[in-house]
């Protein structure tokens, strides 16, 4: 695995308290590879677009060998923002650091069983063994969809259902009668996913964030998580240690054209009272994970994901709309160019599209830029 960007994160200040999010951020990135920026998953740039990080729309890219420093504040936002660049993602540690339900949110009972319970980070990624730079230079090129990686991984590791790997699988391990907050990170590169527990009449998770704003909490047995997308939620163990160890499985939603990687990846949660020889023999339990081309559970789930909207947390929207704008991002194709061949739908190129108008990256100008100097 080749590494593309390296940081320095420099946290000027750190608030006192839970609930009032004013930090400056200084993030020096230095790129190793070719050129490119740092994209900014779950903040929001508020005066400050030209530090969300995507090459040649808030900034022209990073040029191999250099670096710089990103310097902005996070205003009002708690919870699990990531930090990507090709090849690597990251969390912001200070962010994640602590987490406290608001008041809307004590009847579940999390604030005190969460002192001294660990927070864990659950990465949902990609195996490639090629270089993923090549795999979209090669879709470009030929207008086809990009091959699909080897492997999905659970914080880097494979799991036991793929060849050889049964050795590299994920374990969480967890205390009875104990509530843990789980950092979902989809860091796979085109993928949706959906994620489950086995035995979820046991193991209910609870959603109480989406990139880093907080939601009105609620119950499922299958978050769906969008590539650089951040969920936390709330799982709630068995009061006693049962005599059986649980699959954490992750596998894609996808309804599109192309190729995909129709496979599954596989954790364990396991409870820590049991000595390592003994848990072998356990039963094995295994959730059962909607089909891939689910659209009906994806909108019920996405229909769930509300602001928590109460005197604390308000949903400070305009009460009057001007004007209504619709619009649809799609996955289409465009002719191929004169004199080539391409291996797209029907010989065509894949393109993709907002409201069916497809566009080319500029090459010397940002967007952002272009749009103040012209």
């Amino acid at each position: 695995m080749r590494v593309s960007c390296v940081w320095e994160l420099i946290l000027e200040y750190k608030p006192t308290g839970y609930d009032s999010r004013s930090m400056p951020h200084k993030l020096n990135t230095e790129v190793n590879s070719s050129s490119q920026g740092s994209a900014w998953h779950g903040i929001r740039q508020l005066r400050s677009g030209w530090a969300d990080g995507p090459a040649y729309i808030t900034q022209c890219p990073i040029q191999m060998g250099q670096a710089y420093t990103y310097n902005f504040t996070i205003t009002g936002q708690r919870g699990t923002p990531v930090l990507a660049c090709p090849h690597l993602m990251v969390t912001i540690n200070d962010l994640r650091a602590h987490y406290r339900p608001p008041e809307a949110q004590r009847d579940l009972s999390v604030r005190e069983t969460l002192q001294g319970s660990p927070h864990n980070i659950w990465i949902a990624g990609e195996w490639w063994n090629v270089d993923p730079e090549a795999v979209i230079n090669q879709a470009l090129q030929t207008g086809g969809a990009p091959n699909v990686s080897d492997a999905y991984t659970i914080n880097g590791l494979p799991g036991l259902f793929y060849n050889c790997s049964s050795k590299d699988t994920f374990k969480l391990k967890v205390k009875p009668g104990r509530t843990y907050l789980l950092r979902l990170i989809n860091a796979a590169m085109n993928d949706e996913l959906f994620f489950s527990i086995a035995n979820h009449t046991i193991h209910t998770l609870t959603v109480v964030e989406a990139d880093a704003v907080y939601v009105k909490p609620f119950v499922t047995d299958t978050p769906v998580i969008s590539p650089g997308q951040t969920t936390n939620v709330l799982l709630n163990t068995k009061p006693f240690s049962p005599n059986a160890t649980f699959l954490m499985l992750a596998s894609p939603y996808f309804t599109g054209m192309g190729t995909f990687d129709n496979s599954t990846v596989a954790g364990i949660l396991q409870y820590q009272n049991y000595p390592s020889p003994h848990i072998k023999s356990l039963p094995l339990h295994k959730p059962t994970l909607p089909l891939f081309n689910s659209t009906l559970f994806v909108s019920n789930f996405t229909r769930k994901l509300r602001s928590l909207a109460n005197s604390k947390f308000p949903a400070n929207v305009p009460q009057t709309v001007d004007k209504h704008f619709f619009f649809t991002v799609g996955l289409g194709s465009s002719p191929c160019p004169t004199n080539t061949s391409c291996q797209g739908p029907n010989g065509s190129k894949f393109s993709a599209s907002v409201n069916n108008v497809s566009f080319a990256l500029p090459t010397t100008t940002a967007m952002l830029q272009s749009h103040f100097s012209g």
